[in-house]
């Protein structure tokens, strides 16, 4: 498990899941400028104009990197959504 009180950051899902005790939006002020920014999957859908679906297709292709936050929380990292967008706008430039 993951210690907060010291900084560290959850990882990302592999063999075995991470979890992260507060979900980010539950985080106070001070401790949410210091954690990373972090999309529910109905935000990645939006952002990328796709099914939320799609974005738990991305996620098994291995295209996006899921962080769990307990038993059901899951977020994505923006600054892996954004690199996506930036990679889909140079593959069709």
């Amino acid at each position: 498990m993951t210690n907060h009180s010291q900084g560290q950051q959850p990882r990302a899902v592999s063999n075995s899941i991470p979890t992260m005790k507060t979900p980010p939006d539950t985080l106070t002020p001070a401790r949410q400028e210091n954690a990373p920014d972090f999309l529910t999957r109905q935000q990645v859908a939006k952002r990328l104009s796709v099914h939320p679906e799609t974005v738990k297709r991305m996620q098994r292709a291995g295209k996006l990197t899921p962080f769990v936050f307990g038993a059901n929380l899951v977020r994505y990292s923006l600054a892996e959504v954004q690199a996506l967008i930036q990679a889909a706008k140079v593959a069709t430039a």
